[in-house]
């Protein structure tokens, strides 16, 4: 008997459903492009669990005919093309004829359904490989279908998605991409009954940013457009002095279809250059419109990938309407990069802040030594700024006593040196030691947390003036069940307005032109692994009040340790490097093992002489 045999159907299906559907925020997407294709000017997302018990999506689109309901669940069935010649010029977002064949092989489906020529809606389920028979419904104009207990059949699948409030972040974030692209389009999207987003339709782009992205982000942005032949860009992009901590706020469209481009992405990246520091990206909604025969769309099932004819013709035409917009002279003095007269750091520094007024007094009042306030920068020139060097010198030190060390390591004067803005050497007795500054940084804040907790709690400072912070859907979505965890590690967090947050107390070590940075950070690490931790959510670990994110605090510390340590690439002044120095020292490391970062990667590395004349042969 052969050992080749032709897999079931069913089977079929599932292998084609994991491609296409990854997580609940698979089927939005999907559900939307085919609401969009019908032409809806109104879609209405209703979601419950996250996506894991209920996803319905309701539009006011064409709708099916009665005798093409059963169609929608054949795969490879489509009403979007006919011929190979339509293949290679795809105008609408799908055209696969595979979502809802998908989605029904892994879920229970039903669909109500109204066209302006039927008289009634008709209705139609589906789950696995069968079908049932339209029957008569009520329904308005347009379709309405209901997917419930997604992956019910498939457990392997199921057990890997994230908690509620993380599938719902990415539900939010695909229904924010649609929202970008088609602004008169109106959006609504409510999540357990409540509602998130209320997008009203406009034929302004631009107050479609403001309502998703938030009115500072959005009055900041710049708009430079090109021409190139057939080929035209669009796009909003934002000023130096608004970047992010990640890449995950650039949306790129291609005759309306959100793709991710790796080149495209480079070009932003190469344009920005001179004008960001590493480790920073730029907010970016661009538009590329090109004729059909230019890309091909038909690469990957989730269609969000596609193959340019031409690469370098999309690289050079992204990098030159980018720097283009850039190098204007508004932007460069915005960035403080004026080719002419005095730059920006020349003038002395003009206050209407008490805040910082006071500031200065009490630092210049306790460092008589530091000279006349001429051209001071507000934040810190360093990583950690003055007060923060003189904390890890005094705050950590009576926490720490010398323990392990010798007398021979206690040089009285040690040398040392940043490398690459990432490692420091510093000279010992017998030999050197290589540091992490980001790794050993990591590990002092976390410790000291752990002390403040074991003791007395962790020591909360409060703000003078409260931080505002606006945050997207997604985000907002997961700071509901973060809070708690956050307040237990001193940050006083309260919600402001739909989409906003107020800070008013944080981990008394955090510099304060880290705060915003650092909660957005946080908030994006969880979106990202689902928990601090990384393990997917477990509904037995479920807290009793309900609380999705299975988060502890522990795993918090380790979190807000990180994204609260000097950054791998930031050049360090001698007193930040000393102060690291000193309270490695005096935590009584003992050098000859390994101290690691609270996550446990090595943060610092010892070379004896002996070591050292050995591989030299000496």
């Amino acid at each position: 008997m052969g050992q080749i045999k032709v897999l079931p159907q069913l089977l079929v299906d599932k292998i084609a459903a994991g491609e296409v559907i990854e997580r609940p925020a698979s089927v939005v997407k999907e559900l939307i492009e085919n609401s969009i294709d019908a032409g809806a000017a109104s879609i209405k997302i209703e979601i419950a669990e996250g996506g894991k018990k209920t996803i319905r999506v309701s539009d006011n689109g064409s709708g099916v005919l009665q005798e093409d309901l059963k169609l929608l669940f054949v795969r490879h069935a489509t009403s979007k093309i006919s011929t190979e010649k339509e293949l290679f010029a795809v105008k609408s977002l799908g055209f696969r004829g595979e979502a809802l064949a998908s989605i029904a092989s892994v879920s229970q489906v039903s669909v109500v359904s109204k066209t302006k020529a039927q008289p009634e809606a008709w209705e139609i389920a589906a789950q696995e490989s069968h079908i049932g028979s339209p029957r008569p419904a009520t329904g308005l104009d347009g379709t309405m279908i209901e997917i419930n207990n997604l992956f019910f059949n498939t457990p392997a699948r199921q057990k890997f998605l994230k908690s509620d409030s993380v599938e719902f972040g990415h539900i939010a974030d695909a229904v924010t991409r649609y929202a970008l692209s088609y602004p008169a389009v109106r959006f609504d999207l409510v999540h357990n009954n409540e509602p998130v987003m209320n997008l009203p339709e406009t034929n302004d782009i631009t107050n479609r940013f403001k309502y998703v992205l938030g009115e500072e982000l959005a009055s900041s942005f710049v708009k430079t457009e090109n021409r190139e032949n057939e080929w035209s860009l669009s796009a909003y992009i934002s000023t130096p002095v608004h970047t992010k901590s990640t890449m995950k706020m650039q949306w790129i469209y291609i005759n309306g279809r959100y793709i991710r481009d790796r080149i495209i992405s480079r070009a932003i990246m190469q344009a920005y250059s001179d004008f960001i520091p590493q480790g920073r990206f730029p907010v970016v909604v661009m538009f590329l419109d090109l004729p059909a025969q230019d890309f091909d769309v038909n690469v990957h099932p989730t269609k969000i990938e596609v193959r340019f004819r031409n690469t370098w013709q999309v690289h050079n035409l992204v990098t030159a309407s980018i720097r283009k917009a850039l190098s204007s002279s508004e932007l460069i003095q915005v960035k403080g990069l004026q080719s002419d007269g005095p730059s920006a750091e020349d003038k002395p520094a003009v206050f209407t802040d008490n805040r910082i007024l006071q500031a200065m007094v009490d630092f210049f009042g306790a460092h008589p030594n530091k000279g006349p306030v001429v051209g001071i920068d507000v934040a810190p020139k360093g990583a950690f700024g003055d007060a923060y060097i003189g904390d890890l010198k005094n705050g950590l030190s009576a926490a720490y006593p010398s323990g392990n060390l010798t007398s021979q390591d206690m040089i009285p004067s040690r040398q040392y040196i940043q490398i690459h803005n990432a490692y420091i050497i510093e000279e010992v007795a017998d030999g050197i030691i290589i540091i992490d500054q980001h790794a050993l940084h990591e590990r002092l804040i976390y410790e000291r947390l752990l002390d403040e907790d074991k003791n007395k709690g962790i020591i909360a400072q409060q703000l003078l003036i409260p931080e505002t912070l606006e945050l997207e859907a997604a985000q907002m979505a997961i700071i509901k069940d973060a809070l708690p965890h956050l307040t237990g590690v001193g940050f006083q967090i309260e919600e402001f307005g739909r989409n906003s947050i107020v800070i008013r107390a944080v981990p008394n070590f955090i510099a304060s032109h880290k705060i915003k940075e650092m909660i957005i950070d946080i908030l994006q690490s969880v979106a990202d692994e689902g928990t601090p931790s990384g393990k997917a959510f477990n509904p037995a670990s479920a807290s009793a009040s309900g609380t999705s994110l299975v988060l502890s605090k522990d795993s918090i510390l380790k979190l807000v340790a990180c994204k609260a340590a000097v950054k791998s690439g930031m050049r360090l002044s001698d007193g930040e490097i000393s102060a690291l120095l000193e309270q490695y020292h005096k935590r009584g490391v003992n050098l000859k093992g390994e101290l690691t970062c609270p996550h446990g990667r090595p943060s610092a590395y010892k070379l004896t002489n002996n070591q050292l004349a050995k591989f030299f042969a000496r």
